[in-house]
């Protein structure tokens, strides 16, 4: 027979770790990132996988394993045939935008560099009709992603390792301001008729906060549910906190970006609380979001706020009476209004 054994440490680091499954835009299919630790080299893998939701006792497939590359972040194009991602360690030195094919025989399909990026990129969603890529990367606020790394390049190869802050925040948690913040850049997302492959223009990328002293995803725990693209690709909405109160203050508001003028604004200024996790009605017209009502108070409860865009206004829905904060917001796809 089977002998048990305590669960020890060591079986923890070895255990297979499961990431967040991201769907296919029709629900069909699935992808998701399992993470694993050889002993040995003491080095991870992580490899993306493909599931079907019709095949639920199928084996997962994966797609083009590297040993000691980390794949992360996949995002499916509109039409859910391509996965892009991003990868660090032993598949590439450089960081870069990654792709992968689906749509035949995903356990043969080989990984294909879309663009190289001058920095890191940490989250990023594909507009609604494949044409642009939206990517966060922490800039100085006015640079460009080239002036960011040479400018971190030049930090680097410095004697000095000092810094001033005039402002708070200067520490976060485990991590020090170094005055990068982490900006949503927009690039044209083009596809190759005859290849099929997808190419990204990165020296045509646009910072969408531009010289914004503020983070989006937020730092420590904001992820890419704090920005979104409105179904027409005409704009981007996005949260961020910007102002000399960041350390003790809650004033997180929803920003808006219109691409054909590069004009933003700011849509929740009245309210003094947090604002976030912005999402457009299908004709555009109307921005849900979640808010809080107490400026300061970290723990006030989230509720759910509809902005018009045509008439500029704002208007709570009825919550619930039930004392659970509301985590995520998602449009029925022909919702309007």
């Amino acid at each position: 027979g089977v002998s048990a054994r305590p669960l020890s440490a060591k079986d923890l680091v070895l255990m297979p770790r499961v990431q967040e499954l991201a769907a296919s835009p029709n629900g069909t299919r699935y992808v998701t990132a399992v993470n694993t630790w050889d002993e040995a080299t003491n080095k991870k893998t992580q490899t993306l996988y493909l599931g079907d939701y019709a095949a639920p006792d199928s084996a997962l497939v994966p797609l083009d394993a590297v040993t000691g590359a980390v794949d992360n972040t996949p995002v499916w194009t509109p039409d859910g045939a391509t996965l892009l991602f991003f990868s660090a360690g032993a598949r590439s030195d450089k960081p870069a935008v990654w792709a992968i094919d689906v749509a035949g025989d995903a356990a043969s399909a080989k990984a294909y560099v879309v663009a190289e990026l001058p920095v890191d990129a940490d989250t990023m969603r594909v507009s609604p009709k494949g044409n642009y890529l939206a990517f966060t990367c922490f800039v100085y606020p006015g640079m460009t992603l080239e002036q960011t790394a040479a400018k971190q390049q030049e930090i680097a190869s410095g004697r000095v390792n000092a810094q001033t802050w005039t402002k708070t925040f200067v520490r976060r948690w485990d991590e020090y301001w170094d005055g990068r913040y982490r900006h949503i850049h927009i690039a044209p997302l083009q596809r190759d008729a005859a290849t099929g492959h997808y190419t990204l223009d990165v020296a045509s990328a646009v910072d969408v906060m531009g010289s914004q002293e503020g983070d989006c995803p937020q730092r420590p725990f904001g992820g890419v549910e704090e920005y979104t693209w409105s179904p027409e690709e005409h704009y981007v909405a996005y949260t961020t906190q910007v102002g000399n109160d960041m350390g003790w203050s809650t004033d997180t508001n929803v920003w808006e970006y219109t691409l054909a003028t590069g004009v933003r604004e700011c849509l929740t200024a009245e309210n003094k609380a947090l604002d976030t996790t912005p999402v457009y009605s299908a004709d555009e017209r109307t921005i849900a979001y979640l808010a809080m009502e107490v400026p300061g108070y970290e723990s006030d409860q989230k509720s759910i706020w509809l902005y018009d865009r045509t008439t500029h206004t704002r208007t709570q829905l009825a919550t619930p009476d039930f004392d659970r904060d509301i985590g995520s917001l998602e449009y029925d796809a022909a919702q309007t209004g």
